[in-house]
């Protein structure tokens, strides 16, 4: 399931970036962000949160039929339940593109990078070199994280001038060192986000 995901994404991602030709036009970075937050499920059925700001720094439009097509930075914070498990939370900073139609829909996809680290939800003991037994507090472990996601939605901005939206976001990490490789994961993360302009 893992590696079919994983080559499904690489496609979208090349093809989405790879066709249309457009006219670019420069904007200034900072001038506006989108705020997202939304209900992150790791493995889908495990229960978690995501914010992310984003600052898109060039806009892109194909005047045939006025679709515009937007390069962005961002950064997040997400954290997820595995019941019995382990809290995992991550900090990511992304590269993404996403494409927005006359009618508002959007299709978008992402690159990112970052720090992920779990805590065991259970409590977790160690036994000392004189054999005394002790609580490890915060046990769990760190690792480099890589994201690669797809991205469906609807922003309202771009026909009606609110500035809110909706989206769903398939998601793909990799977690490494895991033993000798790495460790994939995926997630589904489904919300809303919020335009906020400077100027």
């Amino acid at each position: 399931m893992v590696k079919t995901s994983f080559i499904f994404m690489v496609f979208s991602i090349f093809i989405f970036q790879a066709f249309g030709q457009k006219t670019t036009q420069k904007i200034s970075f900072g001038e506006s962000f989108d705020l997202k937050i939304g209900y992150l499920g790791e493995f889908i059925t495990h229960p978690g949160l995501n914010t992310e700001i984003m600052a898109p720094y060039k806009l892109q439009i194909k005047t045939k039929n006025d679709r515009q097509k937007w390069k962005y930075l961002s950064a997040g914070f997400g954290i997820y339940n595995h019941q019995q498990n382990h809290v995992g939370t991550f900090l990511l900073v992304s590269h993404g593109s996403k494409r927005i139609y006359k009618n508002g829909f959007m299709l978008g996809s992402s690159l990112g990078v970052g720090y992920f680290r779990y805590f065991y939800n259970s409590a977790t003991f160690e036994v000392g070199d004189n054999g005394e037994i002790s609580r490890v507090r915060l046990a769990g472990k760190g690792q480099i994280m890589f994201d690669m996601s797809l991205e469906v939605g609807q922003d309202f901005f771009r026909k009606s001038n609110v500035p809110l939206g909706w989206y769903i976001r398939p998601r793909l990490f990799f977690l490494a060192p895991h033993n000798t490789t790495f460790l994939p994961r995926v997630a589904l993360e489904a919300g809303i986000m919020y335009k906020i302009k400077i100027n």
